[in-house]
């Protein structure tokens, strides 16, 4: 059995997260969806890259294991839950970007957003709000409970 983990982000995540982000956000569902299809490979890429050795490797594990499991199973609840807890999605996601791209986010950023149509302000939320929902779905594949 092979494990997909873009397939898993596209069904369990990039429609309920686009819906919800593109009301947020104030943006259309189809860019913000296209904006996914660029974000998701993008971080997974980066996080594959920074985990070049065993201290690289020990630190995503870490950030993994300090991610709120419970608050990224739903996201309904999380975007129900109001401005606190999308700014803590956001600080989370944002935290992750930091160490994993550096000062390659605003690069990306930047691709993104020609790509998708989305303002590179959008784009960035939606960078911070995607990753800790790829990273909890590598945390679940970890504990086997994907």
């Amino acid at each position: 059995m092979s494990l997909n983990l873009l397939e898993m982000l596209k069904d369990q995540v990039s429609g309920p997260l686009a819906n919800q982000a593109a009301s947020f956000l104030g943006e259309d569902e189809s860019a913000v969806t296209s904006a996914l299809g660029g974000i998701f490979p993008s971080v997974l890429g980066s996080l594959i890259g920074g985990a070049k050795d065993e201290s690289s490797a020990s630190g995503i594990m870490d950030m993994i294991g300090g991610l709120d499991m419970e608050m990224l199973g739903s996201i309904g609840n999380l975007f129900g839950g109001g401005a606190s807890s999308v700014n803590g999605l956001l600080n989370s996601g944002g935290g992750i970007l930091n160490t994993l791209l550096g000062d390659k986010m605003g690069g990306m950023v930047d691709m993104i957003s020609k790509v998708s149509g989305l303002g590179s302000g959008s784009t960035s939320s939606l960078m911070k709000m995607a990753t800790p929902f790829l990273m909890g779905i590598i945390g679940k594949q970890i504990a086997g409970k994907g």
